[in-house]
């Protein structure tokens, strides 16, 4: 089956594999941000290291609940050693 699109390929003015790596990128701090947040870590202080804003926190934090269908930071916690971070 050949590819749909090829490396160097753009898609609404943007290269496809800009397209992938930013993807990767924000799988990447989604899950940065949950596991520092099931370590306890407010979200002011997740935000500190990793050089974002809370509300951008808070963002990851919303769409990281959603997708584990949980509501809580201790849920959080739970899912995060229970899962591991592969599955956040």
């Amino acid at each position: 089956m050949k590819a749909a699109f090829t490396r160097g390929t753009t898609l609404a003015g943007y290269r496809v594999d800009s397209l992938v790596g930013a993807a990767v990128s924000a799988w990447s701090i989604e899950r940065r941000v949950a596991h520092l947040a099931a370590e306890g870590l407010s979200n002011p202080q997740i935000a500190q290291t990793l050089f974002v804003s809370p509300a951008t926190v808070e963002a990851h934090l919303t769409r990281t609940y959603r997708k584990l269908g949980i509501r809580s930071r201790s849920e959080l916690a739970r899912a995060v050693h229970e899962r591991g971070l592969e599955n956040v």
